[in-house]
């Protein structure tokens, strides 16, 4: 089953799954929760977009970017991990769209904006796109 964040979680609640497998923050209250592996947090950027042109992007860089996200999955963890990059006097535009990963794929591919995806995401290689590893920098 594959769904939005909560579907794994009311599944594992209700008996109907023994395990789901989530991105993001364990706050899950009265679930026991394991790492099986920790990604590196990419930036996914049209190609052209001065960033695409870097090794990496600190979080500096994503001042008054536009972060694409999508309502449907996973967009809420996606905001939350670039919230936390930023210190809290940096802003960033979140542009939240109800439509799948694929279709978001699409509106970065047409320059839109943005987005941050897990580093297993490089296998997809996308043409219209540069990924770049986010680093975060420490707050003062």
């Amino acid at each position: 089953m594959e769904g939005c964040r909560a579907d794994p979680v009311l599944a594992v609640r209700h008996g109907c799954a023994d395990l789901g497998l989530l991105d993001g923050p364990g706050d899950e209250e009265a679930l026991d929760r394991s790492a099986l592996c920790r990604e590196p947090a990419m930036m996914a950027i049209p190609q052209g977009h001065p960033l695409a042109t870097a090794k990496l992007t600190l979080s500096r860089d994503l001042t008054n970017e536009t972060s694409l996200v999508t309502s449907v999955n996973l967009g809420l963890e996606s905001q939350s991990l670039i919230r936390s990059c930023l210190a809290p006097s940096q802003r960033i535009d979140f542009r939240e769209h109800n439509v799948s990963r694929e279709g978001l794929f699409n509106l970065i591919g047409a320059g839109l904006g943005i987005t941050v995806l897990a580093g297993s995401a490089l296998a997809l290689a996308i043409p219209a796109w540069s990924y770049l590893q986010l680093a975060r920098i420490p707050h003062r």
